[in-house]
């Protein structure tokens, strides 16, 4: 989780849906669509919190990729809140 399932869905989100956005629409403008999109996806898991939670941390990870244009750190950071939500949290509830 910490190395494919980041990676991937980083690649998806902001090497190329951002990017492409923020050249058609402005950065102000890719950078919330692709925050709602990404919340949205992760809707599979049925809790309108869990969705907000996604848009949140999508648009933060997205912030620091528009900052820092790091494909590897915001990979590197979603892999590690993957981790911590469905690796460590589970065994401390």
């Amino acid at each position: 989780m910490v190395f494919l399932v980041g990676l991937i869905e980083e690649i998806i989100f902001r090497s190329i849906l951002q990017n492409r956005l923020e050249v058609f629409l402005g950065s102000r403008e890719g950078l919330i669509i692709t925050s709602v999109l990404f919340g949205l996806m992760h809707s599979v898991y049925g809790n309108v919190i869990e969705v907000f939670y996604a848009l949140l941390v999508g648009f933060i990870i997205g912030y620091i990729f528009y900052k820092t244009r790091s494909l590897p750190l915001v990979a590197m950071i979603h892999g590690f809140i993957n981790v911590f939500l469905f690796g460590v949290i589970p065994h401390l509830l």
